[in-house]
């Protein structure tokens, strides 16, 4: 079974490239055939910069969602999850207030 996103090397490129959906995070490069894609090993020298930055990018955006998921925002007596509570709740931004 093949994996649909990862990193692979191909023979016109020197660096070894993410890919998701056929295409690099870099949009560089698109995938025509896709065979076992390798997951991890994120920081080899190796790999395109421009897809690890953004990779790095998503993956710091992500971990909201993940702790959410797995149940460490307290939920209320409904058992609905409480995100405001344990990460605070958000400034409203563009408001301006008088004085």
């Amino acid at each position: 079974m093949s994996n649909k996103e990862g990193w692979t090397w191909l023979s016109n490129s020197n660096k070894w490239h993410y890919f998701r959906n056929n295409t690099s995070l870099c949009n560089r490069f698109m995938l025509l055939a896709v065979g076992d894609l390798e997951q991890g090993n994120d920081a080899s020298p190796d790999n395109c910069m421009a897809c690890r930055k953004k990779l790095e990018k998503e993956r710091q955006l992500t971990p909201l969602a993940v702790d959410f998921a797995e149940g460490s925002a307290p939920a209320n007596e409904n058992g609905v999850k409480n995100l405001a509570a344990e990460f605070g709740a958000r400034k409203s931004i563009g408001k301006a207030t008088k004085a």
